[in-house]
């Protein structure tokens, strides 16, 4: 079998012990979690296991186009997963719990592994032993008086180290129908009409992914394609009562259908004792196709859209080792991107000229890397490079062609140091450019709301200086705590502005300030008398400063909340194989600063609870409800020309009552 790190080697050679004790490492920035640790908590899957590492939450990455950067922070058997068709999660609840043998939880850096700009990373360690699995799940949710089902089959095999994997699911929701309602009133603070609305929402669709990882003398290879696609449908019917007596109702119908599919193929080889050479190729293609009808009796409207986008991303990586302190990580990707927009709207039969409503957007780029990490004695950890990004965009748009180069340089610096077993401290600078999203160049409307997007062929990427720092400690088994402060000075951000004819359009607006503040906290309850629970906390505090195009004003960044929270509880009853968790959400209100209209959105609550029975013969029934604690709330202020004017046209107040749902899954393994 391919070698992994440095530590897993360690693990082999002196094994994984046999009780439940987080295992010792000479290595200070490596914790060691073997399955024995994980016993009492009856884990079903690699998942259950990663989520109740102290102070680790699961991150997917970054979601860009390209490679780099997409690598999640969970790797299997030292590899990060490939395939976009699949979220993490996904990967990790198709690993059987029986499967892992430990779970190595790294900090800074690891011989071996590259980092990719993550401060911490899990490793999910697999039984070297062979084992063949057959997992089928039966999901059915009763979502506010409707039915959904979700049913899914997983079928692997693992063999001296390959792997082989299928799995496929197909579901039907027809729910979340939903109640809303909405308020207008006139600049004099009269009510000038109230709305009753009532939603269906429905959607089908299917999911399946094949993967296979093997081993030939010393290289790895690894293949894996997916496919996911789906049918949704909302509509939407509102009755009108008009102080006038002039009622009316009106109709919504939205159908879209999205398809992804994606395939990728890697190969590792050793080009000697201490090189490694990584070839990453990977294209997907997604079209998502969305028509939208509005009719009241005063206003008739209509879009059509169809976006396509197809990207195709190929990556060398050399890893070559320095003695027993240097790793050297050099890196050259291409990436080639090609988006499609057909866009169209019409008001009362007329069609409405939208810049960009068509167009056609390609991107060129290539991103070369060179870092290099040293590792200290186990406890100072350094990380310095830069990257090399250029990239062309082209946009053809009524017969006109606009493109753009750019090149950036990207510098990186980050030192770790780990004082003793229990505590990091991280210190990071970089420079960062953020991709441009291929939808901003697009045009979009919502007709409801009467919010129409215009595409800005002039966007260029957003660029930052971003300074962090952070320190964990780590206490009893599964306790820690960590604070974590992040500075970004903004250029060139993007924001609402105004194109001519008093479009709204995404745009660049200027210089941006942000600050973050995040506070995790693992804390387990046997202190109070609760054996095998745990309580989990996660709030992120936001500030920033941008100056609005419109009025000129200092404001917040547009759809940023000030403060978000996530807090979880869960405990497990090894003897009996039952355990029951509750996870809540909240964050405040947000403010959408757009052209001619003022939005402050506040988020629904919604309380989760689940209860779980693991019984003999490989089978897990699961009991869920979603409780809505507060529904959703919206004021939306139109203005006369624009927000500059100050001069209020009228003001809509709507609501949409939270949704509940109760559930329940049945699981068997083979």
């Amino acid at each position: 079998m391919w070698p992994r790190t440095a530590a897993a080697q360690d693990m082999e050679q002196d094994g994984p012990g046999t009780d439940d004790q987080v295992q010792a490492s000479d290595d200070a920035a490596l914790t060691v979690y073997p399955a024995e640790f994980f016993a009492g908590q009856n884990p079903v899957t690699a998942l259950d296991m990663v989520e109740r590492l102290p102070g680790f939450t699961i991150d997917g990455g970054a979601n860009i186009r390209g490679i780099t950067g997409n690598e999640p922070n969970v790797l299997i058997d030292s590899v990060y997963p490939l395939s976009r068709g699949g979220s993490i999660s996904a990967v990790l609840e198709r690993i059987p719990a029986t499967d892992v043998e430990r779970i190595e939880v790294l900090r800074g850096s690891a011989p071996g592994i590259n980092f990719y700009g993550w401060q911490m990373v899990a490793n999910v360690i697999r039984r070297s032993s062979g084992s063949t699995w057959l997992v089928a799940e039966e999901e059915v949710e009763y979502i506010d008086h409707r039915l959904g089902a979700t049913f899914s089959v997983d079928a692997g095999m693992r063999r001296n180290g390959d792997t082989a994997q299928l799995s496929a699911s197909y579901f039907d929701y027809d729910g979340r129908h939903s109640r809303s309602g909405q308020q207008t009133f006139l600049p004099s603070g009269a009510l000038q009409q109230t709305e009753a609305m009532r939603t269906r929402y429905v959607s089908r669709g299917a999911n399946a992914s094949g993967g296979a990882e093997i081993y030939i003398g010393q290289a790895r290879l690894n293949a894996n394609t997916s496919y996911s696609g789906s049918n949704d449908r909302s509509d939407i019917r509102g009755d009108v009562d008009v102080v006038d007596g002039s009622d009316f109702v009106w109709a919504y119908l939205t159908d879209s259908k999205t398809d992804f599919t994606d395939i990728s193929i890697e190969v590792e080889s050793p080009l000697g004792a201490a090189t490694t050479l990584t070839v990453t190729a990977m294209h997907s293609l997604s079209i998502s196709r969305t028509d939208d009808d509005y009719a009241d009796a005063y206003y008739v409207s209509r879009s059509s859209s169809r976006f396509r986008i197809e990207q195709t991303n190929a990556r060398l990586l050399l890893t070559q080792k320095i003695g027993d302190a240097v790793t050297l990580d050099i890196s050259g990707e291409g990436s080639f991107n090609r988006a499609e927009q057909d866009y169209s709207l019409t008001s009362n039969g007329f069609e409405v000229p939208i810049p960009l409503a068509r167009a056609d957007i390609s991107e060129d780029r290539g991103l070369f890397l060179a870092k290099a990490t040293w590792r200290g004695g186990g406890k100072l950890t350094i990380v310095a490079g830069g990257a090399l990004d250029i990239s062309r965009i082209s946009v053809n748009f009524d017969d006109l062609d606009q493109a753009q180069s750019f090149t950036f340089f990207k510098p990186q610096f980050t030192a770790t140091y780990t004082p003793d077993k229990v505590t990091t401290i991280r210190a990071s600078v970089k420079r960062e450019v953020a991709q441009l999203s291929l939808t901003g160049f697009a045009a979009s409307a919502a007709l409801d709301t009467e919010l129409v997007n215009a595409g800005d062929a002039s966007l260029v990427p957003e660029r930052s200086w971003q300074f962090e720092a952070s320190a964990e400690r780590r206490f009893g088994k599964e306790g820690s705590v960590e604070l974590t402060l992040l500075h970004e000075r903004i250029d060139n951000a993007i924001d609402n502005l105004v194109l001519p004819g008093g479009f709204n359009a995404q745009g660049n607006v200027g210089k941006a300030r942000l600050t973050e503040l995040t506070a995790n906290v693992s804390l387990p309850l046997g202190m109070v008398g609760l054996d095998n629970a745990i309580l989990k906390g996660e709030a992120i505090g936001s500030w920033s400063r941008i100056t609005d195009p419109i009025t000129g004003e200092k404001r917040r960044i547009s759809g940023q909340s000030p403060v978000a929270a996530t807090i979880s509880f869960t405990q497990d009853f090894a003897e009996t194989g039952i355990s029951w968790g509750l996870e809540y959400s909240v964050s405040a209100p947000s403010k959408e600063y757009r052209v001619a209209e003022l939005v402050r959105s506040r988020d629904s609550q919604t309380l989760q609870a689940h209860i779980r029975y693991k019984m003999d013969g490989e089978i897990t029934l699961r009991l869920f409800t979603n409780i809505g604690l507060r529904g959703s709330r919206t004021m939306r202020d139109y203005y006369v020309d624009d927000r500059a004017s100050a001069v209020l046209r009228r003001r809509e107040v709507g609501w949409t009552d939270a949704a509940n749902a109760v559930g329940i899954s049945l699981r068997k393994a083979w």
